[in-house]
């Protein structure tokens, strides 16, 4: 049995966005976001690290985001803060 999450700890505010075929005026399409829902969201940092390439430094850091359940998420989507 999972654990529920306390609906307070969902306190950052998102846009959640699906990929759009724009026609770019010269017979083809060019793919851009469009904001479906707004919805509340709990974010966490997972791991972050260093790396040199090419003589520069670049970081990454990784987060897990939490959301409510929603039967229309489908990959290619986006969230914005």
């Amino acid at each position: 049995m999972t654990k529920p999450i306390d609906p307070g700890a969902l306190s950052v505010r998102l846009v959640l966005e699906r990929p759009v075929e724009i026609p770019d005026g010269q017979g083809g399409v060019e793919t851009g976001f469009a904001a479906l829902a707004t919805l509340w969201a709990r974010i966490e940092p997972v791991s972050a690290g260093l790396s040199e390439a090419a003589g520069a430094l670049q970081r990454r850091v990784t987060h897990r985001i939490w959301l409510r359940i929603r039967g229309d998420l489908n990959g290619g989507m986006r969230l914005r803060k």
